[in-house]
């Protein structure tokens, strides 16, 4: 769950929809001609890359140290690990490459972050030896060689995003449709859940949204 506070409620957007708002940032890229031949393996990995969360997301835990929910960023090591593996295999599952990019872009953030644990230790090792079986599996089917350099994209449109659902919100006028410039198109951003910060859902169940 991405999550902020914002005019003394919680804003919150689910993980996998932010990842669906990266894709269709994504689309509007040029793909460099080297990894042309993979656009919708590639789109298809930005647009699942956190589907692991989605089971998580439905129902949000509250973090009593925080006083708030927790977000993707302080969720416990070891259940988060675990959907991310889920997620992972479910990828990989419908695409090789695409898990070969995904698992690249969680070991980027996991370096970034600098955290460490045994945990994380093992986690590492795992992927390392997936990444290594989906590339012999890759170069068996006599595909084009393996190239990665998708990953920046993935990880440039997953960070641009996080930004966007990170920050207070835009004027109504501009929260249904952000236009990409000289694209003459545009993608609407993900629905938002804002939650009082007692936590407490309306008698309606579905807090108030808007975006």
């Amino acid at each position: 769950m991405i999550c902020r506070v914002q005019d003394e409620h919680f804003v919150m957007i689910k993980q996998h929809d932010h990842g669906l708002l990266a894709a269709e940032l994504a689309a509007r890229f040029r793909i460099e001609q080297a990894s042309r031949s993979r656009r919708d393996e590639v789109l298809y990995a930005i647009a699942n890359h956190d589907r692991g969360w989605i089971d998580l997301d439905e129902t949000p835990f509250w973090n009593d140290q925080a006083k708030m929910p927790y977000t993707f960023i302080d969720f416990p090591v070891t259940p988060k690990l675990t959907f991310y593996r889920r997620g992972l295999d479910e990828i990989e599952a419908s695409t090789l490459y695409g898990a070969l990019l995904c698992s690249l872009h969680y070991e980027r953030l996991i370096e970034v972050s600098g955290e460490q644990s045994p945990e994380l230790t093992v986690y590492m090792q795992e992927e390392e030896k997936r990444r290594s079986a989906i590339h012999r599996r890759l170069e068996e089917s006599d595909r084009l060689p393996v190239k990665t350099n998708s990953t920046m994209t993935a990880s440039c449109c997953s960070s641009a995003t996080i930004c966007r659902c990170s920050s207070p919100c835009m004027s109504p006028a501009r929260r249904r449709r952000i236009s990409i410039p000289g694209s003459g198109r545009a993608f609407h951003p993900p629905k938002i859940l804002v939650v009082p910060e007692d936590g407490r859902l309306p008698p309606s169940g579905g807090g108030r949204s808007f975006c």
